[in-house]
């Protein structure tokens, strides 16, 4: 193209036919081309019971883990749930939007409702995906209250966790944690294969698993 001086294609898997052929095309016309890796995304590969998988994590954070449900309970039921209907999401996905912007993701403007456009534009995928079969929209409840989120598109036997999000006014129970807790317990014994992050590689998924 005449009028433009870089072709930039996005999140091409590494496998796919378009690179080499980029690159052939590329060097045909005197273009010159480079590919760039994005950071790997962590992910917990399931398949096995949820002891088997629980016995992946470190003694204390298992216990941390146990003894922040125990302590969340006392002050009210502790309940996960699951938003999967088209008619559901768009009142659910506003609570989602809340909470995922409550705590740090709000403060730098990087949550889905800093921009309203991107907000609807979650609101929507949410809805085509339930439309779909793919959706689990996920609530972790404490009584009545939403505390956590976290907004999971369903491919085959794969659980993409899109975003993921807490209320800090409960951030010492590790809400956050604890909900992804319970969506492994569930996805065990339904027999998923895996939980994929996504996005970038912060700490806290590392505590969760190794690989990449």
């Amino acid at each position: 193209a005449a009028n433009c001086d870089v072709i930039l294609l996005g999140q091409v898997h590494e496998i796919s036919r378009t690179l080499p052929l980029i690159e052939t095309l590329a060097h045909a016309h005197r273009w010159m081309s480079g590919t760039w890796a994005a950071p790997p995304a962590a992910f917990i590969r399931l398949g096995c019971e949820y002891e088997e998988l629980a016995r992946t994590l470190t003694g204390r954070y298992r216990y941390n883990l146990r003894n922040r449900h125990d302590r969340l309970a006392k002050v009210a039921p502790v309940t996960v749930e699951r938003i999967t209907e088209a008619s559901q999401v768009r009142d659910a996905m506003q609570d989602g939007l809340r909470i995922e912007a409550a705590a740090w993701k709000g403060d730098l403007g990087t949550a889905m409702n800093s921009d309203p456009k991107v907000a609807e534009f979650y609101i929507r995928l949410a809805e085509r995906a339930a439309e779909h079969g793919w959706l689990q929209l996920t609530f972790l409840k404490v009584g009545d209250e939403r505390v956590a989120f976290d907004y999971i598109l369903r491919s085959g036997r794969a659980l993409c966790g899109v975003k993921i999000g807490y209320d800090p006014k409960y951030h010492t129970y590790s809400p956050g944690n604890m909900l992804l807790n319970l969506i492994l317990q569930e996805a065990c014994s339904e027999g998923a294969a895996e939980y994929d992050f996504l996005g970038v590689d912060d700490e806290w998924k590392f505590d969760w698993t190794n690989e990449t």
